[in-house]
């Protein structure tokens, strides 16, 4: 099969590899590769972890961590040669067909005639480019300077909490004092709910949010604002941790209240962290997924969603329990660049451990991958849909995480080599 990017498709290993891929894959004479960034997946295996497919028959995974080892981009400062043929979008690569005299270049996907004044890019050598608006200065993919960057502590201390309450109240004071020693600079902030939402800020203030304050998102937006002035958690770890040891566990779950408040809070700073801990079911407030139509739940979670695209922030949520993993709450964290977990209450100190070692290096990302006219990528959500391009919104980025795509072909006459790529765009 054929790559438009020399560091997916490593040629070398080509043959070695030409075997024991050939009885894995659906139909014509696919080569077998090693990938770099992009791997063909060889076993059959269904289970899934943070909404990401593990392996079936035709699928590639994407590790970005790949996109910082890579050393031999080609640097254009232009911006992305793109095929305009009917929803194509892929990018011109070295697999393209270029017509000097006809001042056209053919799309190996869609097989469009794109026509081109400017100078084509040289990828004779199959290099890959980085496509950047100042050649002096390239961005790098590095987490940036912590003290801009803000981590929201949300957690439930509704009744369903109790028996949990010694273990989180442990896992999230050494959260913050981990924090005091290794980020002393970023900002930390803590927001707790059940019936009601209690704003601590960085544990300096006290602010409840109550009663019809509950149903109306311009108010939680307004006191998320208000709340958003935080102190570097060398000087606040001592007051937080205060707090959270004296957290009580009574009555309802207003999750979707306190999310819009944590999520406002991070809003001024890209690449910041809501962290959201609980184990019920939102059942009071905006978001409750009790007593409200599908629509409601829908238009809810998609503004949450579309608040933190904009704003650069990623959504974790930890379950003590399933919430969450089946509803469209899940979604949350899929879709913005954070974890979505299902936990033992013992596991909780280690969780947080791993997500605050996550650095985000890039904001409002998203991977598309192309395939040939003949060949469909699997849409999780449209299953019905058989576009030959996808779209995947990845919102804040971290190194550790993967993406995979799954394809097949479409009912029609296959190609022994049809082409594919990956494309990834962000704010670095």
């Amino acid at each position: 099969m054929d790559f438009g990017s020399e560091y997916i498709l490593d040629a070398e290993e080509e043959e070695e590899e030409a075997e024991d891929f050939r009885e894995d894959l659906y139909y014509g004479d696919y080569s077998g590769f090693e990938c770099e960034i992009m791997d063909l997946v060889e076993e059959e295996e269904t289970e899934t972890h943070n909404n990401i497919k593990k392996a079936t028959t035709n699928t590639v995974k994407l590790e970005m961590k790949k996109l910082q080892e890579e050393t031999d981009l080609k640097i254009e400062k232009s911006k992305l040669v793109k095929c305009k043929g009917d929803s194509c979008g892929a990018v011109y690569s070295h697999l393209s067909k270029k017509d000097e005299e006809k001042k056209v270049w053919t799309c190996n996907f869609c097989t469009h005639e794109n026509d081109f004044k400017a100078e084509l890019p040289d990828l004779s050598d199959k290099s890959d480019i980085m496509y950047v608006d100042d050649t002096s200065n390239i961005p790098e993919l590095i987490p940036p300077d912590s003290c801009k960057q803000k981590i929201i502590f949300v957690i439930d201390t509704s009744s369903s909490m109790c028996q949990t309450k010694p273990v989180k109240s442990h896992s999230f004071i050494h959260a913050i004092i981990r924090l005091s020693q290794s980020q002393p600079e970023t900002r930390v902030g803590l927001v707790t709910f059940q019936e009601d939402v209690n704003v601590y800020g960085d544990g300096s203030k006290f602010v409840t949010v109550q009663g019809d304050q509950l149903k109306h998102k311009d108010e939680l937006v307004a006191i998320g604002k208000k709340e958003s002035d935080l102190r570097p958690v060398h000087e606040s770890a001592a007051s937080l941790k205060e707090k959270i040891a004296l957290l009580d566990e009574l009555g309802r779950t207003a999750l979707g209240p306190a999310l819009v408040i944590a999520q406002t809070m991070a809003a001024d700073v890209e690449g910041s962290k809501v962290i959201l801990c609980t184990d019920g079911v939102a059942n009071i407030g905006l978001g409750r997924l009790e007593d409200i139509t599908e629509i409601e739940i829908n238009s809810f979670y998609s503004g949450i969603i579309t608040d933190s695209l904009i704003s650069g922030v990623s959504v974790t949520l930890i379950c003590v329990d399933n919430a969450g993993l089946n509803t469209r709450l899940g979604q949350v964290p899929t879709e913005t660049g954070g974890m979505l977990e299902k936990i033992q209450a013992t596991e909780l100190d280690a969780k947080l451990t791993e997500e605050l070692s996550r650095a985000t290096v890039a904001v409002n990302t998203d991977v598309s991958f192309i395939v040939h006219k003949d060949l469909y990528v699997s849409d999780t959500k449209n299953p019905s849909l058989r576009c030959s391009t996808h779209l995947q919104k990845l919102g804040n980025l971290q190194l550790d995480k993967q993406v995979s795509f799954s394809f097949a072909f479409k009912p029609s006459n296959p190609q022994e080599q049809p082409p594919a790529q990956p494309n990834s765009t962000g704010t670095l």
